[in-house]
């Protein structure tokens, strides 16, 4: 899982996740059009075959999104993006459980990695089930925001991590986000 603020860098930081590997990319917020194309910009591979783009609708519910994923083969090492996961948080507790259940078990089956990514707005309550999300999900990171007169400072904190997983190169949990369609996420924190 991965947490943002609507005004963040963190839409920049799934694009990076999806540029080089097979995704499955499901939006809610922007158009498929213009998720493709900073994919692509960011990407070293033909996106042809590799990155497939799906539009959400705005009242979604997680029993559409469940059935949506079960109809889908999900090959061994793709990236499944849903991008806002705020969008179906809002169903209720049971269909939200087994979307998360359906989502797990698919991405467990098929050897995948799922990414569900939600936009934390400040001054909103979150949806209903972000804490089924936030609970069900091995990993979290959280895009945080550091506000002053003349500047703004973005970083990536790791909240939570699967037992399974230890740093690999660092014992600090939050690297800053650099400005730019080319993070270099991997170069301060490696996960494993």
């Amino acid at each position: 899982m991965i947490q943002m603020p609507p005004n963040s860098i963190g839409e920049m930081f799934l694009y990076n996740l999806a540029a080089d590997v097979k995704t499955t990319f499901y939006t809610g917020a922007k158009s498929p059009d213009f998720v493709r194309s900073q994919v692509e910009s960011i990407s070293k591979m033909d996106s042809e075959d590799r990155l497939t783009v799906e539009s959400m609708a705005v009242d979604e519910t997680p029993k559409q999104a469940r059935e949506r994923i079960d109809e889908r083969t999900i090959s061994s090492g793709e990236l499944i993006i849903i991008h806002p996961v705020d969008i179906i948080e809002e169903g209720s507790d049971t269909d939200y459980r087994n979307f998360l259940r359906a989502f797990a078990t698919n991405i467990r089956e098929s050897d995948a990695v799922g990414v569900l990514s939600s936009v934390n707005p400040s001054e909103q309550q979150p949806p209903t089930n972000r804490w089924l999300t936030q609970a069900s999900a091995d990993t979290v990171f959280n895009v945080l925001q550091q506000r002053s007169n003349e500047s703004i400072a973005e970083y990536l904190a790791i909240e939570k991590l699967h037992p399974d997983q230890t740093l690999m190169t660092s014992e600090t949990r939050v690297s800053e986000l650099e400005l730019g369609k080319d993070l270099d996420i991997d170069s301060e924190m490696r996960v494993g």
